[in-house]
């Protein structure tokens, strides 16, 4: 009867809308997971590309010690920052 089918059609769209709202559950999660990896990455980018710096400066610092004041004085800049 007309009840019947109803309530079988109300069960069906449920149970269609918990399984959606799990889905989508799972999806933010991953998305979450994803941001945190993306901001840990973009940190450790970060640092590295300042131990680079340092270390470039610090090789010019090393080839320009024959009499660069200049570069020997950017170079104690740099390492104030560094540590």
């Amino acid at each position: 009867d007309m009840r019947h089918a109803l309530e079988s059609a109300t069960d069906s769209l449920s149970q269609e809308l918990r399984s959606a709202l799990k889905e989508r559950h799972s999806v933010e999660a991953e998305a979450a997971r994803a941001r945190e990896t993306c901001e840990r990455l973009r940190a450790e980018r970060e640092a590295l590309s300042e131990e680079l710096f340092v270390s470039q400066t610090n090789v010019r610092y090393m080839r320009g010690r024959k009499g660069g004041v200049a570069t020997r004085l950017a170079f104690a800049r740099v390492m104030e920052f560094a540590v």
